[in-house]
């Protein structure tokens, strides 16, 4: 396979959205031209939800390794971080970065990752769970190390997060030594006490019997919170009665939301069609799309989103020649269930004024509900871009197989997720290939892996 020489700016955006092509580039070309970029990806996370990709911080390190010049960026990072100031996910990624340069013979990474850890507990405590690599850089020490920064934090500690560091040392050592290294040191120290606590507070939690479930409340109970103006279960549990309702009830909530002006009554009505259709179609519904309640124009939104209508299909395709981009997102959520052939350059042009990530990955996710529900050919165009510009690494597999399904995904795509900075489209892409080798068939669109 030719391997496509990037431009810095190329490069730069690969590295960023972590696409294969970034460490291919660096394989066959080196790093002449590109050393900023790769600077840049060591000392800041470029993940779009570190909750559901992870740390990328490995497949960077990578990168790093393979120009052959770890020493010069060792050198970069090391003196970057003594001047600058960076945000928690910063530190975070640059405490994963620093075990990565340790690992490779880098000593003085070890003393960073120790300066680091205070700043990051200091911004945010609920990002604890990096001492996992203070255990990894000295052991006991580390686990110390982090049991006190977390036992002194002044706000709520995290019982996950500790329990974590905790049982990672117990791997590394032992469930004896981890358990007397703290103890003897709780004896004296408030902070290690309290990091003790949380483990146990956690430990105590995930080994307690589960509690009954809870009856799933009645749609008569629901509605008698709302109009006593109580304050009623979360928007899943609207969401989850709202599955449950007879066709009989469901009428009822269209006939209420129609009697009713108070937007949080709209709103809780309105959620109860958020996983499933409405039984017609409300003009009311349509205008409260335009509610100036955000809360109650989302729920409009995610309710007309369930349903096929010429009419919701006209407001989407309006909505979709809007310059708002909030308007836009809101498009293609009526869209998805009323896509037609010859929507492309509405949605083509819609596409390119979206740069808010976060309604980018929303629009991503109607698009593969459309795909999925829909064999047009036309429709693997914008699977293709949201591979290449949806900003959600985990997402970026279901794209890649989207294409494979259809047999139109381009060799050198499939060729470069097996680098991916997602480990499940590295795993995904090389099963293909695997498979193509033997001569088996692909994979149903069911099975993933």
């Amino acid at each position: 396979m030719n391997i496509r020489k990037l431009t810095p700016c190329e490069f730069a955006r690969a590295i960023k959205l972590g696409l294969g092509r970034a460490f291919l580039h660096v394989v066959e070309y080196g790093d002449s031209g590109i050393e900023k970029e790769i600077e840049e990806a060591l000392l800041n996370c470029h993940v779009y939800d570190w909750q559901i990709e992870g740390t990328r911080a490995y497949w960077v390190f990578n990168i790093a390794e393979a120009t052959g010049r770890l020493r010069y960026y060792a050198e970069r990072v090391l003196e970057r971080c003594d001047k600058e100031e960076f945000s928690e996910n910063n530190l975070a990624h640059q405490i994963q970065i620093a075990w990565q340069f340790f690992e490779s013979g880098y000593s003085a990474f070890r003393p960073l990752a120790f300066q680091l850890y205070p700043r990051l507990i200091a911004e945010n405590p609920y990002r604890a769970g990096c001492g996992t690599r203070l255990v990894d850089l000295a052991g006991a020490f580390g686990l110390a190390f982090a049991a006190r920064t977390i036992g002194n934090a002044v706000t709520k500690i995290d019982d996950y997060a500790c329990s974590c560091i905790y049982e990672h040392c117990e791997d590394l050592l032992s469930e004896a030594d981890t358990r007397d290294t703290l103890q003897s040191l709780a004896a004296d120290d408030d902070s290690i006490r309290r990091f003790l606590d949380a483990c146990a507070r956690h430990r105590e939690s995930t080994e307690a019997a589960p509690l009954p479930r809870r009856p799933r409340p009645t749609l008569e109970a629901i509605l008698e919170k709302v109009e006593r103006g109580e304050h009623a279960p979360s928007g899943l549990w609207y969401r989850h009665v709202g599955t449950h309702i007879s066709d009989d009830e469901a009428r009822k909530l269209c006939s209420l939301m129609e009697e009713t002006h108070d937007p949080w009554r709209e709103l809780a009505y309105l959620r109860m069609f958020a996983n499933r259709p409405m039984p017609e179609l409300s003009s009311k519904v349509l205008q409260l799309l335009n509610s100036p309640d955000h809360y109650v124009a989302s729920a409009a939104a995610d309710a007309l989103g369930q349903l096929k209508n010429s009419l919701v299909r006209e407001t989407a395709l309006r909505l979709l020649d809007s310059c708002e981009q909030g308007k836009i997102a809101t498009g293609f959520e009526l869209l998805k269930q009323n896509y037609e052939a010859g929507d492309e350059d509405a949605i083509r042009r819609a596409l390119l004024l979206i740069s808010d990530e976060e309604l980018l990955h929303s629009v991503g996710m109607d698009i593969r509900t459309m795909a999925e529900e829909n064999e047009n050919a036309e429709l693997a165009e914008f699977v293709h871009w949201f591979y290449e510009n949806g900003p959600d690494s985990w997402c970026r597999r279901y794209f890649l197989q989207e294409l494979v399904e259809r047999n139109v995904c381009p060799p050198e795509i499939l060729f470069e997720a097996q680098w991916d900075g997602a480990d499940e489209t590295q795993y995904y892409a090389r099963a293909i290939l695997a498979r193509a080798e033997a001569g088996a068939d692909k994979p149903a669109r069911s099975d993933p892996n």
